[in-house]
């Protein structure tokens, strides 16, 4: 991942003891796992897409990371939304698509250069990201390790 934006959308209290808890089935024979979401599929079709377009040494967490923050920045966009909302997908793509698109990468492209310098430039800034990377990626080795992924 070379990416990650944490913002809070909401906060809410859950209540792990009451309600009804549903057993998982487990994994009866080997082969019987559930398909890829429709997500994953159109995720992996992207990043192959992307392979065939870019050179150089940049791996599927580079594509899906730069992939989802631009579909996240484009789906923040009220202009694209109205027009989403009333034209046909051909016809959405020729409106202020291109335009918008262009204008989210380079204002990415500024945003992740300041991000950089300030964690270059600055050792408080260095060691916070350092630590909480640190503990974000040791936990998910963590996780995939006891999942058997590792």
């Amino acid at each position: 991942m070379t990416h990650y934006r944490l913002q809070r959308l909401a906060e809410q209290s859950l209540d792990l003891e009451g309600g009804e808890a549903t057993p998982l089935q487990p994994v009866s024979e080997a082969g019987t796992g559930t398909a890829h979401t429709d997500e994953q599929r159109k995720l992996a079709e992207i990043v192959e897409k992307m392979n065939d377009l870019f050179s150089g040494d940049l791996s599927e967490a580079d594509m899906v990371g730069y992939v989802t923050t631009i579909k996240g920045k484009l789906l923040e966009n009220e202009t694209l939304a109205a027009q989403a909302a009333t034209n046909t997908e051909e016809q959405f793509a020729l409106g202020d698509f291109k335009n918008i698109f262009t204008d989210i990468v380079l204002d990415g492209q500024e945003g992740h250069n300041r991000i950089a310098d300030q964690i270059l430039k600055d050792d408080r800034t260095f060691a916070a990201m350092q630590g909480m990377l640190a503990r974000l990626v040791y936990a998910a080795f963590r996780e995939a390790g006891a999942r058997g992924e590792g």
